[in-house]
C-alpha cells in the first residue's frame, strides 16, 4: 500500500530541492528552470513508511500544487529554492501530507531535497511517517 504512495511522492516533489552548495532564495544567481529527466536517489532518515527505490521522472516546472492536491509549491523569485506544503489522495481510502524545503544547482541539472511525508487513511489514522532527503540529477 505505502509502496504506491511513495513512488508518487517522487513526482510529486520534482519541483523541490535543499543543498548548500546551491544557490539560495537571497542569491543573486537565478537558477535555470527544471524540465527534462531527472533520477531522483531517496534516503530515508528517520520514520516508519519505509525505503523508496531510485526514480525515473520526467517533469517540466509548476508553481502549483499537481493536480487533485491541495497545499502550495512556492518557488522563490530567483528560481533557486522551493517550501512544499500539499496533502494529496493517494487512492479511494488514504492520502498523504507532504511538508519540505529545497534548492536546485544554478543551472538545474541537480538538486536536493529535505520532505516529511505523513500518510493517513481515510478516516484521518495515521498509517506512517517519515523524513527523506531526495537527491535529483538531470539524466536527459
Amino acid at each position: 500500500m505505502f509502496r504506491n504512495a511513495l513512488v508518487f511522492l517522487a513526482v510529486t516533489t520534482t519541483a523541490c530541492s535543499s543543498a548548500s552548495t546551491n544557490p539560495g532564495a537571497n542569491s543573486s544567481t537565478t537558477c535555470a528552470a527544471r524540465k527534462g529527466t531527472y533520477k531522483a536517489t531517496f534516503t530515508e532518515r528517520a520514520g516508519t513508511c519505509g525505503k523508496i527505490n531510485e526514480t525515473i521522472i520526467t517533469f517540466g516546472q509548476s508553481g502549483s500544487a499537481p493536480s487533485g492536491c491541495t497545499g502550495s509549491q512556492v518557488t522563490s523569485a530567483n528560481n533557486c529554492t522551493v517550501d512544499i506544503n500539499i496533502t494529496c489522495p493517494l487512492n479511494a481510502s488514504d492520502s498523504f501530507h507532504e511538508t519540505g524545503h529545497g534548492s536546485w544547482s544554478a543551472d538545474g541539472t541537480s538538486g536536493e531535497a529535505i520532505i516529511e511525508l505523513v500518510l493517513s487513511d481515510r478516516y484521518g489514522n495515521f498509517l506512517c511517517q517519515s523524513t527523506y532527503d531526495i537527491n535529483y540529477e538531470r539524466v536527459q
